[in-house]
């Protein structure tokens, strides 16, 4: 069964055809769609034709992953009510429920294997696809490029991180001492 089609148009003017299933992973797009907001092309000025593709891949997968038939919700709620009923009673999050965790451990470290070769791009292509998961409001994908930034942050000096980003130090030695001895508290 397929679903409707969707074009997105960039904001440099390509236009990209796209399931409508894949389009909803973005919240923005989604609404659109329900609210009847969308005729023949959404125009996303914000997004440009070298970053649409990346988000689209990641939307596809996003709906590969959640719709495969593998997939199974694990039952994480508990019987709270005290009153020993078996009607209210729900299975513990370990207790079996027919999920094979190997596979689902498997399945975990295929995506993550996914995403580490997914992200495995330029410094300024990370950069956009991040804006345009915010912009497009995709959770997903903008929390996994604000880990990676973070990623390489973490456990840098501020010398260092600016040679990462290519940030100009505007400070003379003499004020960035002054800001060390004023924030102290906060260096180790």
């Amino acid at each position: 069964m397929s679903s409707a089609k969707v074009f997105l148009k960039s904001s440099d003017g390509e236009t990209f055809e796209v399931d409508e299933s894949v389009v909803c992973v973005s919240e923005i797009l989604k609404n659109m769609i329900e609210d009847g907001c969308v005729d023949d092309t959404i125009t996303l000025p914000n997004v440009r034709s070298r970053i649409l593709p990346k988000v689209i891949e990641y939307c596809k997968k996003q709906v590969t992953t959640d719709n495969g038939s593998s997939k199974k919700k694990m039952k994480t709620t508990i019987n709270c009510d005290g009153d020993g009923d078996e009607k209210g009673k729900k299975a513990l999050p370990w207790e079996d429920d027919g999920v094979d965790f190997g596979k689902r451990k498997a399945e975990v470290e295929e995506l993550k294997k996914w995403e580490a070769e997914y992200l495995d791009i330029d410094q300024q292509v990370l950069y956009e696809l991040m804006t345009a998961a915010n912009y497009l409001d995709i959770k997903g994908l903008l929390d996994m490029t604000a880990e990676k930034v973070a990623s390489m942050i973490r456990e840098r000096t501020p010398e260092q991180i600016r040679e990462v980003f290519n940030i100009k130090n505007d400070f003379t030695p003499e004020e960035e001492e002054e800001i060390r001895k004023e924030n102290s508290w906060a260096f180790y």
